[in-house]
């Protein structure tokens, strides 16, 4: 967009305000752009240009022509299928077929080299399988101007991937209920989504949606411009990703396009600034919408917002054509605490941009992932590799949408805060694998998260998390022999060091609290030896027990090690500053893997009962000992009732009365319940001395029991 363009784009709100409010909602502000906020326009906009988002008119012709190219190819295709299938020739001649695009470039944000997303809508007699994946891959593949050419037909939205004469182009297709595709045919009705199935719906949902959203959009251009911004922003801070549970593409439109709703009549650099303030103050999980959600009555899940109690969605981004669907249903705990962290960075240098101490580049600074200034304690590495580029392409595919379960699962991990998955991936250089690739994750580790039993230890099980993920990705029915994943916890210092492409900085230093300097200062004084992170990792020797009774210090490993177990045991004094673990290990998918030993092992007994005796006993408690309350109350209640009735009864035979009265009763039965009340704590304890009798052994054994009493 040039600066005329702009300027035009900025006269264009005055007939914004004309028009009704589109939305849910009334407009925040109907203002329009001062002499300061067009500047700021103006000013973003040559931002945007210097980090090259705007693609040159050559570039936007050979677009048009690959796409004109391609429908001819497609409706030539239709009526070869259409012959075969026993068509007459005028029939298969005017059968047709549309192709419409969706995504950025429909949205008119796309940049230089990016891909199209293209849809091909196909009369009913066109098959997906035989024909779309079959004859007309056969067509693509013999094309010398086609390369790259891959098909997925198990995606949740089968699609063909290729490069045409240049250009990129994910290419899905859907048939409609009609015999053939009028030039004028409508994608926005409802009624063309009769006899559709799932695939089909989620293919045509693509350019509903896109054409949907730009009619309730107030001013275009502005969109468009707010759209770049926002775009480049998440892209460079790591947040870009629908994937790895972070917001893809469609999301972040309908989020600028609600802004635009709530400001119909601002200038792009006041719809960036609104739009860090309003989704930093947003009361998530309330959703976003752009116009109310309605129900065709077609037989299609429509999106409904949940009861309150069992609302999954945590940031619920709801697309406005039927069937409405939540565009974000792969956020997490830990991506939306990290797009609010972000959320909130971007309203502070917006706020500094407009007051002039900071320029528009500062917004779109690439996220440092591993600064040592983070506050990642540990990083999760995951390394694919496969035999051949083609493999890896797929094998690496199916990996990075599985991502998400190794983060849920490491959110419901013991001290983990949050597990921060990074949307990109690295090359090792020095891999033995050819053809492989990296990815990478951060550990946030909250030590308040539950309590923990001194008896046990402190310590970080993730097994059962990578298990999973490994088991999951393992188990892909179309994987290869040679498709391996491997997983590994590492701390910041043993990062490798192709993550630094400026060079490795300095390693960081853990700042000790006063606290910390004294209890050092006692132990040099009581004649113990305390164990230094640098110095006592290279021995790999465990420190010897702090006195009679007190808790045996773990064994500190600096290599990772190939464990079918990831146990890290944390350091007394490191969980008392709420810094890192101590000790690093990794996990491979090899059954055959070396089990750990020592103190290890003792970790990962000590753990295992530790989780065990709580779940055990609680639910013991709460299966068994809270019905017994109910039935002794009852019991009580209802006997000292019955004796009542019985007192009534015996006067009216002439009997002296029994000496209760309703109030006593209920006190008495009161009193019972309580005087049963030891039996649950007891039967707790019972429990965790048995398991603590079983898993443990020698002082671990005694120190289980007794702490467990």
């Amino acid at each position: 967009m040039s600066s005329t363009s702009l300027s035009s784009s900025l006269s264009e709100s005055s007939d914004a305000a004309s028009r009704s409010s589109l939305g849910v909602s009334e407009p925040i502000s109907l203002a329009g752009p001062t002499e300061e906020d067009k500047r700021l326009s103006l000013t973003l906009e040559g931002a945007l240009r210097g980090f090259g988002l705007f693609e040159t008119n050559d570039e936007s012709e050979n677009r048009k022509e690959v796409l004109g190219k391609l429908t001819l190819i497609v409706k030539e295709w239709v009526r070869e299928v259409s012959i075969r299938k026993g068509h007459s020739e005028h029939d298969a001649e005017n059968a047709g077929a549309q192709l419409r695009t969706f995504g950025s470039y429909r949205l008119g944000v796309h940049n230089p080299g990016s891909d199209i997303d293209a849809l091909c809508v196909c009369p009913r007699h066109i098959d997906r399988d035989e024909d779309f994946f079959g004859r007309l891959y056969e067509i693509f593949a013999s094309n010398s101007e086609i390369s790259e050419l891959n098909a997925v037909p198990d995606a949740y939205v089968p699609v063909m991937n290729f490069v045409f004469s240049g250009v990129s182009i994910d290419f899905v297709m859907t048939r409609v209920a009609l015999s053939h595709i009028p030039d004028d045919f409508d994608l926005l009705g409802d009624n063309v989504l009769k006899n559709l199935d799932e695939k089909s719906v989620r293919g045509i949902n693509g350019p509903r949606v896109t054409d949907r959203l730009l009619e309730l959009v107030p001013n275009i251009p502005n969109f468009r411009m707010a759209l770049r911004a926002v775009k480049l922003w998440a892209k460079r801070r790591g947040i870009y990703s629908n994937k790895m549970g972070f917001l893809g593409g469609i999301s972040w439109a309908l989020l600028t396009a609600r802004l635009c709703q709530l400001y119909p009549n601002a200038a792009p650099s006041t719809l960036v600034s609104r739009f860090f303030k309003v989704y930093e103050l947003w009361k998530w999980p309330n959703p976003v919408l752009l116009c109310p959600i309605v129900d065709a009555g077609l037989g299609h899940k429509v999106w409904r917002p949940p009861a309150k109690h069992f609302n999954k969605d945590l940031m619920p981004i709801i697309t406005p054509v039927y069937p409405c669907m939540n565009s974000t249903h792969n956020v997490l705990e830990s991506t939306l605490y990290k797009l609010k962290s972000e959320f909130k960075r971007g309203h502070e240098l917006v706020w500094k941009v407009e007051q002039g101490q900071e320029p528009w580049e500062r917004l779109f600074d690439p996220v440092d992932f591993f600064s040592k200034d983070l506050s990642y304690s540990r990083y999760i590495q995951v390394d694919v590799w496969a035999n051949t580029p083609k493999e890896l392409l797929t094998w690496t595919g199916w990996v990075e949408a599985r991502l998400r379960v190794l983060v849920g699962k490491l959110e419901q991990t013991t001290f983990i805060g949050h597990a921060v998955p990074l949307p990109a991936s690295f090359k090792d250089p020095k891999s033995e694998h050819e053809h492989s690739l990296t990815y990478f994750m951060g550990l946030e580790f909250d030590f308040e998260k539950e309590p923990v039993l001194k008896s046990v230890g402190r310590s970080v099980d993730l097994t059962p998390a990578v298990r999973e993920f490994t088991m999951t990705v393992m188990e892909w029915h179309p994987r290869l022999p040679g498709m391996e994943v491997q997983v590994q916890c590492l701390r910041w210092k043993d990062l490798p060091d192709f993550v630094f492409p400026d060079g490795r900085p300095k390693k960081r230093k853990r700042k000790k609290s006063s606290g910390d300097r004294e209890a050092k200062r006692q132990k040099t004084s009581n004649g113990e030896s305390g164990t230094n992170e640098e110095s006592g990792a290279g021995d790999g020797a465990s420190a010897k027990p702090e006195g009679e009774g007190g808790d045996e210090k773990p064994k500190i490993v600096t290599e990772p090690q190939p464990l079918v177990s990831v146990v890290e045991e944390l350091d007394q004094d490191e969980l008392e500053m709420g810094s890192a673990p101590t000790v690093a290990a990794a996990v491979t998918p090899d059954s055959n893997a070396k089990k750990t030993s020592g103190q290890s092992l003792v970790g990962m007994r000590a753990s295992w009962v530790k989780c065990s005796a709580e779940a055990v006993s609680r639910f013991l408690v709460g299966v068994a000992c809270l019905p017994l309350f109910l039935v002794l109350f009852r019991c009580s209640f209802g006997g000292f009732g019955c004796l009542l009735s019985s007192s009534k009864c015996m006067q009216f035979h002439g009997f002296p009365p029994i000496p209760f009265s309703a109030p006593g009763a209920a006190a008495l039965g009161l009193f019972f319940s309580i005087l049963f009340f030891p039996f649950p704590i007891h039967l707790s304890a019972l429990v965790r001395i048995h398991l603590a009798k079983l898993f443990l052994h020698g002082n671990d054994r005694i120190e289980g029991i007794t702490k467990y009493v």
